[in-house]
């Protein structure tokens, strides 16, 4: 397998005939992520609930909710 090393600078290449655009995998996960989310039918509702509840948590509320200790 051949590993290309890019800056972190987003780029136009081509591959062959085909253009493409590299770009670091942190952007991409972040990017893949924003437009699962977009195209969530349920987030809107959740996020319209989550804010007329208007219930505020301590970092330590949350890390216990999400169990991240």
């Amino acid at each position: 397998m051949t590993t290309l090393t890019f800056s972190n600078k987003t780029t136009a290449k081509k591959f062959g005939k085909i253009p493409v655009v590299v770009l670091p995998l942190e952007d991409y996960e972040r990017m893949k992520e924003n437009l699962e989310m977009m195209a969530s039918k349920k987030l809107p509702r959740i996020i319209t609930k989550a804010r007329s509840d208007k219930k505020t948590y301590s970092a330590a509320q949350v890390k216990e909710i999400l169990d991240l200790r």
